[in-house]
């Protein structure tokens, strides 16, 4: 008898905890997760840690639909190029998601908004001590993006206008990705908000990490203020390990848009004392012609002209060129139809420029969207 009542006030307390242990793991899904591993900046642990911030509310309530943006983020020429670029390209087959034109714009029926920072360009330069600055920049970049308010002039205090909220999110500059991104992927994750958010950079060196061959010597070619800020070799290692590859010699030169840019980025790369064959050349240029570089490099190395005897030893036979904003279309592509997030609309892809302003009375380093329109008036 003893031992039958032991055994019952054993079932009782085990099904106690159980009961207490539901509870406490109910309440704890209630709340965003906070991401383990890593310090977050401190906007982002404000926003994460306080249901009280004003911004907790706009990332809690967000969830990604069809009929949503594509937000582009950055300085005023990569914004405009590559809102352009997607709305101009054609390369797939809308019905069947294979590459061939179909007379048919990728993106048809889709629209794209684009965030210019009118205020803290050009990022490069927190790269010099400030660099912890960019989280929060980014960050309040993709509250823009995600919250449906819209000033519709500087004088708006309130915010009467509205536009859509995103689906995707696209990161055009490699300081921001570099400093701010994990920290805004970790905020959209942590409530839940299932909104990818990229960058052309990440993307290309993603698609070389997964590409055949393990390029062991790539070649990046970027703006001069960018070069020696270090991103690009950590950013393509960090992708390569990712992707199970070992480390790649990374060589990171300024472009020389004076001629032919491939035939220059070879030049220097061999006056600068460099000999092993380029793997890969990967470039992240708002003025880069893809298809121009291929064919001047697809001359250069022909063995019908003289020019090939100097360039053909320094391209390995599994050589591969790449740029960033192309790589990045064709993952938003991806990325829609895997999700089935196309809008579906029939109509030609449209788009909306808004420029940041300081927020009026704000001490907090707030901004507010206002249109393109208003800013062009």
């Amino acid at each position: 008898m003893y031992i039958c009542i032991s055994i019952y006030l054993e079932i009782m307390r085990a099904i106690h905890y159980v009961i207490i242990g539901a509870i406490l793991l109910s309440v704890c899904s209630c709340r965003p997760h906070k991401p383990a591993q890593r310090q977050l900046g401190s906007l982002a642990q404000n926003i994460l840690l306080d249901r009280e911030n004003r911004y907790n509310g706009v990332f809690d309530r967000t969830s990604a639909a069809a009929d949503d943006d594509i937000v582009i983020i950055g300085d005023d020429i990569s914004v405009i190029q590559l809102v352009d670029d997607f709305i101009s390209m054609d390369k797939m087959d809308n019905g069947t998601g294979l590459i061939d034109d179909d007379m048919l714009a990728d993106f048809a029926g889709e629209c794209f908004t684009g965030i210019i920072d009118t205020t803290n360009t050009p990022f490069v330069k927190f790269v010099n001590g400030r660099e912890s600055e960019l989280s929060g920049i980014l960050v309040r970049h993709v509250l823009s993006a995600i919250d449906t308010v819209v000033h519709v002039s500087p004088y708006d205090l309130d915010g009467i206008g509205t536009k859509e909220s995103a689906k995707i999110i696209i990161v055009a500059d490699p300081c921001l990705t570099h400093y701010g991104l994990a920290d805004a992927d970790s905020l959209l994750k942590a409530f839940n908000c299932n909104i990818p958010i990229i960058s052309p950079v990440d993307v290309m060196f993603e698609d070389l990490a997964q590409s055949e061959g393990d390029h062991a010597t790539v070649g990046v070619m970027c703006s001069k203020e960018l070069s020696a800020t270090g991103i690009y070799s950590t950013r393509l290692k960090q992708a390569f390990k990712k992707h199970g590859k070992p480390d790649a010699d990374c060589v990171v030169l300024p472009a020389d848009p004076d001629g032919s840019m491939i035939k220059n980025f070879l030049d220097t790369y061999i006056n600068t004392g460099f000999n092993k064959p380029l793997d890969a050349i990967v470039i992240d240029l708002t003025e880069a012609d893809i298809e121009t570089m291929r064919a001047e490099l697809a001359d250069l190395l022909s063995i019908m002209n003289a020019e090939s005897m100097t360039y053909r030893k320094y391209i390995s036979d599994d050589f591969v060129l790449m740029e960033s904003y192309s790589a990045v279309i064709a993952r938003c592509y991806s990325i829609l139809r895997q999700t089935n997030m196309f809008s579906m609309r029939i109509s030609n892809p449209v788009s909306s420029i808004y420029y940041n302003i300081p927020a009026p009375a704000s001490s907090e380093g707030d901004y507010i969207l206002i249109p393109g329109t208003y800013v062009q008036n």
